[in-house]
């Protein structure tokens, strides 16, 4: 059911793209460095905010390790293949807008350390998701 999810389209993430890259001053491999390092800071300082990507943070981990972001966590293969797929929209830099309007949407919702989301099928049909990177789970009680 995951892979039925809508997402929004490229078009619907423009404004954000447009912010991302600073109307077109910022060159998207930049951006994604950029965010990529913002990431790991985040996580470094809780490792479990990971969660607040939702579905989307099987992609965003695979930004992450192919960027080289792998150091501090290992991060290793821990992997949903079908959800990145799914979740992975157009581009590294789209893909990274899209996941950060939903992170930011669930952290002002305050559900920033939820591993439930709730997505909506193409059938219109409400269903939960549990998010669980074993990757990062394990540093729950450090």
């Amino acid at each position: 059911m995951i892979t039925t999810v809508k997402l929004p389209t490229p078009e619907a993430l423009k404004p954000l793209l447009d912010e991302a890259l600073e109307g077109g001053n910022l060159a998207p491999e930049v951006f994604i460095n950029n965010h990529c390092a913002g990431l790991i800071t985040t996580l470094a300082h809780n490792p479990l905010s990971y969660r607040a990507y939702g579905a989307y943070w099987w992609a965003v981990k695979r930004i992450l390790l192919k960027n080289g972001f792998v150091e501090l966590f290992q991060l290793e293969d821990e992997d949903e293949p079908a959800t990145a797929e799914h979740f992975y929209i157009q581009d590294d830099v789209t893909t990274l807008c899209a996941a950060w309007a939903y992170m930011d949407v669930m952290i002002d919702a305050g559900h920033q350390l939820s591993n439930i989301h709730v997505y909506t099928d193409s059938e219109g049909e409400q269903f939960e998701y549990s998010l669980e990177d074993l990757d990062l789970e394990r540093f729950r009680f450090e």
